[in-house]
């Protein structure tokens, strides 16, 4: 089977042919159609999990993804034949990913969680939802806001800050976030009430003038500790601020004035069965965005890579990479772009349509991570 996947740490990822893995007991074999791109497949390639959970090599990446199942191990009854399922395939190692043809894992992950794709829901978004979904809906509930309340989101033109600031939206709560530029208008479109350009000034100056009575939870979703800490100051007593990139530092979580924590995405499974719940619930469909008042064409910029080419194959499968962005995106998306177009024959470069789900609030829910890779390919 073809995988995309490193030798060693810190290599560069590269298309590898490796052998088809077989479903041992309890375990269910999922024939990948897509794999979306996160930040942790990048911390992976470079051994961030190195000294939590043993690593398999050659390492291949990727945690979420969709697909069907196509065989099942001994005493494995949860899933069938022929299921479409989805979630973060992350099993007893690091190294048996979803950037493959296929993957051999457990039911029920031991890191990781698998659910049933809810009805009418296409693998392209399936795909693009486990990890930073789950991520979102725990850190909201960490930092605790209720309906009416202010909320500052610290890099809510990413991935998890685009799901972050629809989902605060329709909460009720009022959503401030931080975005450079053009950016500003973007967000706004998905619920953000107002922006913070924080190219122009200081979040912490901003929120002063804005806010002087204070705001009452922070989301931190880039682990800048200097700008996180600044910003608490502004948080009302008994505030919050919950950081999911480890922008809390010992001494602003050791103070009593407000709650301050790091939050690691926890209890998986029954994290994405209220995902998958909410999914079926809404009635999503994967379609151009529309809605009333349409955000404007994503801007490019190097903090976060949202539109993104796409390599066809003359095999008819397809990688959609990221564009380099500030940490190691560039060489996921480099390498396997070469190596998909040197061994699948002649290649033609395209910009695809930007997709969304709608929302029945109207809103419009952009695929969290930042590319997805496709394989329609015969296996």
């Amino acid at each position: 089977m073809r995988a995309i996947a490193v030798e060693n740490f810190g290599d560069e990822p590269r298309l590898m042919e490796l052998p088809d893995p077989v479903p041992g007991p309890g375990k269910v074999l999922v024939a990948i159609d897509v794999a979306s791109i996160n930040p942790m497949d990048w911390k992976a390639a470079q051994g961030a999990f190195g000294e939590m959970i043993e690593n398999e090599f050659p390492l291949v990446l990727g945690f979420d993804g969709a697909g069907r199942v196509e065989a099942v191990g001994a005493g494995a009854g949860r899933f069938a034949v022929g299921d479409l399922v989805y979630g973060q395939f992350w099993g007893d190692t690091v190294g048996r990913g979803t950037f493959a043809d296929r993957i051999a894992i457990t039911e029920r992950p031991s890191h990781g969680a698998l659910e049933l794709v809810p009805e009418g829901l296409k693998p392209g978004l399936a795909a693009a939802v486990p990890t930073a979904r789950m991520t979102v809906e725990g850190a909201l509930a960490k930092a605790g806001c209720r309906p009416g309340q202010a909320l500052l989101i610290l890099g809510a033109t990413g991935g998890v800050g685009v799901l972050a600031t629809q989902l605060a939206m329709r909460a009720g709560i009022t959503v401030i976030a931080t975005a450079r530029g053009e950016a500003s208008a973007w967000i706004q479109g998905f619920g953000a009430s107002e922006t913070i350009d924080y190219a122009e000034r200081p979040v912490a100056a901003a929120l002063a003038d804005a806010y002087p009575d204070g705001i009452d939870a922070v989301l931190d979703l880039v682990g800048n500790a200097e700008q996180a800490t600044s910003a608490s100051q502004h948080v009302r007593d008994a505030g919050t601020v919950i950081s999911t990139a480890f922008g809390v530092t010992d001494e602003l979580s050791s103070q009593d004035r407000i709650t301050a924590a790091n939050y690691q995405l926890d209890d998986k499974p029954a994290r994405l069965e209220h995902v998958t719940g909410a999914l079926a619930a809404d009635g999503w469909s994967f379609q151009s965005r529309t809605r009333s008042r349409s955000p404007p064409a994503r801007p490019r910029s190097r903090a976060t890579a949202m539109a993104v080419p796409v390599a066809r194959r003359s095999s008819g499968a397809e990688a959609a990479l990221p564009r380099s962005g500030p940490r190691s995106h560039g060489p996921l998306r480099r390498i396997a772009t070469r190596a998909l177009i040197s061994t699948r024959g002649e290649a033609q470069c395209q910009q695809p349509k930007r997709q969304a789900t709608k929302l029945p609030s109207g809103a419009s829910m952009m695929p969290s991570p930042t590319a997805l890779i496709r394989s329609s390919s015969p296996r």
